[in-house]
């Protein structure tokens, strides 16, 4: 035997057990098509802008200092999210909106303030489950915000959530806020 030809050989014969060495694993993709889903908007809107009241900077500040604390917030704006053009079924449907959030703040679950010209620094705007500003959405990763129900033999539904300045630093400045969420509804 050539002892040049001896590598060629080896590697041959690697090539052949290294096919021979890994078990044959398999992935099942399971869905369903349907004939119609519902759409989803909000405040009549599918690419909506909520509009956003102007607050002052001290809004945010701790009672009677000139300082923000994280997670101050203010200037409560309900919207509205709304499903319509759902298959009526004979039971209700119980759907909840879920949200996944733009540059979210990991201290305060806000979203990230996205403006590029006169920004605002230390602030973002959270969500809500509620229209009182009370149950505040985490909008790290996708998140679910609170049920709403599609009545038994109804095709639309529709339920009030909230957003809010939240300040996401102790040190603010005042400008330009823009949050951004992509969101979708869940039907359970």
């Amino acid at each position: 035997m050539n002892i040049k030809s001896m590598p060629k050989i080896c590697l041959v014969a690697a090539m052949m057990m290294s096919a021979s060495a890994f078990s044959a694993s398999t992935v099942t993709f399971q869905g369903e098509v349907t004939a119609q889903t519902c759409s989803i908007s909000i405040n009549s809107t599918t690419n909506a802008i909520v509009m956003m009241p102007t607050i002052p900077l001290s809004a945010l500040y701790t009672a009677s200092t000139t300082t923000t604390a994280v997670g101050n917030s203010e200037g409560l704006t309900p919207f509205t999210i709304s499903v319509t053009g759902c298959i009526s079924s004979a039971s209700a449907l119980t759907m909840y909106p879920e949200f996944l959030g733009t540059s979210v703040d990991t201290t305060t679950f806000a979203l990230g303030n996205t403006a590029t010209t006169d920004a605002a620094t230390g602030v973002g705007i959270a969500l809500y489950s509620d229209a009182t500003g009370t149950s505040q959405i985490d909008l790290n990763g996708v998140t679910r915000g609170a049920a709403m129900t599609l009545a038994a033999n109804a095709t639309s539904a529709s339920a009030t959530y909230s957003a809010k300045y939240m300040a996401t630093s102790t040190t603010t400045t005042a400008g330009k806020v823009i949050g951004v969420a992509q969101y979708t509804i869940n039907y359970l």
